[in-house]
């Protein structure tokens, strides 16, 4: 029977237990259901499915259940103020409301976390498990450009080093805050998905009426980015004749790194003009960009770099 932990699970949360990048680094057509993998039985709610005695798999069939309530219980579970990167305090609050004017009495709340315990940049600073040598091979060309594959690349590191990216799964207090519950966690400085799950039981009273028991599970995510710091990003480059190259690692003020799914199509502006750049993956964290340089030479040091919806100025020397 599954626990109160087991029903705090948050939906879409990745496994708690095994890899969390199982089989990315297969091919689409080699991968297989997560049901047939026994290190995901405590994740996925269901007994994992056993081959017969001649080796053949069951054939996969839909399970359909309905479930009908009545009521004008309203419950919901989101985020109580804005959280966007990286060391941003999440607030989560559970708000119950009754159009039919309802009263809420006993109640009980708590949450489950399900959080990064490792941040991303440790698989691609870590030039020893996978050499950047290797890693030409997660390479993948998409339409007119090159595309770095980081899911196969992460599965493959984690294959390497198994259980290195087992996620935070802990317990939230839930604590009243007039007609809702708070869960406050303040340790974010890793980016990536929050997932949290939330349990909530209690009684509904309507006058006239027999007091209504209700249990609920709940589920919200909060996804945090890479706010790119200018003192541990800060490049300085020097013009070359007549083009301007220089490497830059994306970083925030935590040491994470932008992910480099994220850092496509990046410009630079100089002189209120976008150039075009000539993009390189260096497949360490690092990126090589190269521009033209225009005519004005006077006006290179109002360079900016504009990459993953943010800006950072550039210092260029003479």
């Amino acid at each position: 029977m599954h626990s109160r932990f087991d029903l705090m699970l948050p939906v879409s949360a990745p496994p708690v237990v095994g890899p969390v990048f199982s089989q990315f680094n297969l091919a689409a057509n080699k991968r297989v259901s997560a049901r047939l993998l026994k290190q995901r039985i405590s994740t996925i709610g269901a007994p994992v499915v056993e081959p017969d005695e001649h080796g053949v798999l069951p054939a996969s069939s839909p399970v359909v259940v309905n479930i009908y309530a009545k009521t004008s219980l309203r419950i919901g579970f989101r985020l109580a103020e804005p959280a966007r990167w990286a060391g941003d305090r999440l607030l989560a609050a559970v708000e119950f409301a009754d159009p039919d004017g309802g009263i809420f009495t006993r109640l009980k709340a708590q949450a489950r976390l399900v959080a990064p315990r490792i941040s991303m940049a440790t698989a691609f600073l870590d030039h020893d498990t996978i050499p950047v040598k290797d890693r030409k091979k997660f390479i993948r060309r998409s339409g007119d450009r090159d595309r770095f594959d980081e899911l196969a690349f992460l599965a493959e590191y984690e294959r390497k080093k198994p259980g290195v990216f087992t996620p935070r799964d802990e317990l939230v207090a839930m604590q009243p805050d007039g007609a809702r519950f708070i869960a406050r966690v303040d340790a974010t400085e890793l980016p990536g998905a929050y997932y949290m799950g939330a349990y909530i039981e209690g009684f509904l009273v309507r006058p006239g009426r027999e007091p209504e028991h209700f249990t609920r599970s709940l589920s919200m995510m909060a996804s945090l980015g890479v706010r790119i710091d200018r003192r541990t990003s800060r490049v300085v480059a020097k013009p070359d004749g007549k083009t301007l190259e220089f490497v830059i690692t994306p970083r925030d003020r935590f040491g994470n790194i932008v992910s480099p799914t994220s850092f496509v199509a990046p410009t630079i502006e100089i002189g209120g003009h976008d150039l075009e750049v000539q993009h390189e993956n260096l497949l360490d964290g690092s990126h090589r960009l190269t521009v033209k340089l225009p005519a004005q030479r006077e006006r290179l040091r109002r360079a900016v770099l504009r990459v993953a919806g943010q800006t950072l100025p550039l210092e260029v020397e003479s």
